[in-house]
Order: C-alpha cells, then sequence, then structure tokens
C-alpha cells in the first residue's frame, strides 16, 4: 500500500515530464543530487515531492530553496482536478467556441470553422465547403490555421501568407486538417511588444486564481516571444520570456527551457527595459473573462496588445503549465498555496461522496461530488 496519496508511478511520470520539458542536460544540471531529498511541506497534506523541483526552479528565478515548489505530478494528477472541472475542460478549451463564451470580447478575426468535420462561418451559421473556401479567399491579410482543439505550444498552428492563398491551397489545408480547426486574421500587433521579436505574436500568459472567498487575484504574469523569423510565441523557436511585475514592467532575465543560462535584455534583445503598455487595463480584462468561468478558478490566459494596445484575448488554458509558472515566479499559488493545499487535501479525506476518476496513465483520483 501506498504511503502517500501520490503512487510512485505519478511521481515518475511528473519528474519524466520535467526532465524531457524543462531541465537542462546532466552536465549542465546534475538534477540527482536533491532528487531523493522530500518536501516536509506537502508531506503534511500527503504527497512525497521531490526538492529537486526546488533546486531547478529556484535557480532560475530568486534562488529561495524552500519545499513550496510544486511537482508536476502532484500539480496535474490532484491539483488541477481538484481546482477545475476536469469533465468540462475540453468542451470549454474548444477555441470553435471562444465566440460563445466570451462574444463581446476582442479576439482575432475567425474566418470560418470547422467543428466536428463540418463548416460553419464565423456567427456559427452551417456552411458548405466552397462557402468556406471563398471566406478564406475574401481575406486581403496573412492567415494563422489552428487546430481548436489541443493546439497547446504552437501545435500544428501554421502562418498562411496572404500571397499564397488560392484555392487549391485552401482546400489543400482543409484536407491536411480535415476536423476541428478554424483560420483566422493575423493580428496586428503593439509596437511595444513587437521590439521583442518582429515576426511572432508575442503574448502575455497570465495566471489567475479565484480563491475560496470569490476573489480574483494575479499569481504570475510572463511576457513570451518567439525567435527570429518564427511566427508564434513559443520559445523552443529561439525565444525566451520575462517575468512581468505588477507595474508592467519586465524582469531584467531572460528565461528559457533547456537552459540555467539567464541572460539580460540587453544581452538577448539589445535593451535595457521595456513596459507593457496599459497593463492595469490587461489585468482588467483578464479578471472580467475569469469571472465568466464558475467552473475553473485556475486559468492561464494568453493575451496580445493590438496596434492601439488594447487587449486581444488569443486563448485560455485550463491546464496551465505549473512549471512554466514557477520557473518565472516562485512556488506556484504564492501566499494562496496553503489554501489550496487544504482543498486538495479534504477532497482526498472525504470518501463518503465520491466517485473514482481514470486518467491515461493509469492513474485514480478520489473526488468528492
Amino acid at each position: 500500500m501506498e504511503k502517500f496519496i501520490n503512487t510512485k508511478k505519478e511521481q515518475f511520470l511528473g519528474f519524466d515530464f520535467l526532465k524531457n520539458h524543462t531541465l537542462p542536460s546532466r552536465d549542465v544540471f546534475d538534477y540527482r543530487v536533491h532528487k531523493k531529498e522530500y518536501s516536509e511541506y506537502f508531506a503534511q497534506y500527503g504527497f512525497q515531492v521531490s526538492m529537486v523541483y526546488a533546486d531547478f526552479y529556484s535557480r532560475m528565478w530568486c534562488s529561495d530553496y524552500n519545499d513550496r515548489y510544486m511537482s508536476d505530478d502532484v500539480y496535474y494528477y490532484y491539483v488541477i482536478p481538484c481546482l477545475n472541472r476536469f469533465d468540462f475542460i475540453n468542451s470549454y478549451m474548444d477555441k470553435n467556441g471562444y465566440d460563445r463564451l466570451f462574444p463581446d470580447i476582442k479576439k482575432p478575426s475567425i474566418l470560418m470553422k470547422n467543428i466536428n468535420g463540418r463548416f460553419f462561418s464565423p456567427d456559427d451559421m452551417p456552411i458548405s465547403t466552397e462557402e468556406a473556401v471563398k471566406l478564406v479567399l475574401a481575406t486581403d491579410l496573412d492567415c494563422i490555421i489552428k487546430p481548436s482543439i489541443d493546439s497547446g505550444s504552437g501545435k500544428n498552428v501554421k502562418l498562411v501568407r496572404k500571397e499564397e492563398i488560392d484555392t487549391a491551397k485552401v482546400k489543400d489545408l482543409f484536407e491536411t486538417y480535415k476536423w476541428d480547426f478554424n483560420i483566422q486574421k493575423r493580428l496586428e500587433q503593439s509596437a511595444t511588444l513587437k521590439k521583442l521579436n518582429e515576426s511572432s505574436l508575442n503574448t502575455l500568459r497570465i495566471y489567475t486564481y479565484r480563491t475560496l472567498a470569490g476573489e480574483y487575484v494575479l499569481l504570475v504574469s510572463v511576457v513570451r516571444f518567439g525567435g527570429k523569423g518564427a511566427f508564434n510565441d513559443n520559445a523552443s523557436t529561439g525565444g525566451g520570456f520575462c517575468h512581468v511585475y505588477d507595474d508592467g514592467s519586465l524582469d531584467q532575465r531572460v528565461l528559457r527551457y533547456h537552459t540555467l543560462d539567464k541572460p539580460t535584455l540587453k544581452e538577448f534583445l539589445g535593451f535595457e527595459s521595456l513596459t507593457i503598455p496599459n497593463y492595469d487595463r490587461v489585468m482588467k480584462f483578464v479578471f472580467d473573462l475569469h469571472r465568466r468561468l464558475p467552473y475553473f478558478d485556475l486559468v492561464g490566459w494568453d493575451i496580445a496588445l493590438d496596434v492601439n494596445n488594447e487587449p486581444v484575448f488569443i486563448e485560455m488554458n485550463l491546464t496551465a503549465e505549473s512549471g512554466f509558472a514557477q520557473m518565472n515566479g516562485g512556488p506556484l499559488f504564492g501566499k494562496y498555496l496553503d489554501e489550496v493545499m487544504e482543498r486538495v487535501s479534504k477532497v482526498h479525506k472525504d470518501y463518503r461522496n465520491s466517485v473514482e476518476m481514470k486518467f491515461e496513465n493509469g492513474s485514480r483520483l478520489m473526488m468528492k461530488v
């Protein structure tokens, strides 16, 4: 019988994700040093969490080596299903449903949608394949085609230049993507954010949390930018990310995956400082969005700024990556961590009204209903 709530298998899978997705090579960062040391903080809630997470994240952010850094297995298998309705996540994250969730919110302009293999207009009216092609041909701007489900980290997102767009090209895209995708006009972004990298749409990833008292709070805010020539903001394309402070100013360090190097803005981008325009408007924007999601207490928002520095909703992530947040802001949930872990712990201590949920990797979670 397992001594801890999180099983050895879950701990292995969580660390495997960290190692492959985030950590530098072992000759740069020897994860074995603290791997078999464990957090006393998480142990009081029944979880075994290796101090390798603290070892790595504290080196990236604030040099504060403490035992409140959360492991990936605790986060994905226990915290997320406790804070967010796991059975609703895929439906709410469908990008073709954003117009119904947020009809009055500024978003990139959609040209057409494919939902469950059928074509729809931007206002969700059924249309033929030929009509969908015409809607795309009518644009005079570059386009972005992306899956409406499961396109995180830029997965299968493609830029289509306006000079490439013709009937044959559009039909080929339809055949390639087949089901559940959309085509939208490429957003013209803020001149300030464009300084980070001209070719990519550079965005803010903002984590917000709804407390038990019903207050909406900021956990961490990070600006992400792509590498030279890349069109998305994925740091794996050669770009990076910087912590955003409450006044909209960027931290001087540029962080990236798979390295401990932290070049300054001056060294990496050629300028010494940058402040996000209209940052107070951005924060009001994401809090207003979160109020429309009563089933989800933790949300990662991807927000761009248009040419007028107005916030534009790009997408939301209801299983937003924990490691990214901890690299850029310290232990996840900050001063709210006790509240979150009390909630998670309570779920596992009260089995009288519960349902067993199975996950793809075979782990099980007792969820109170």
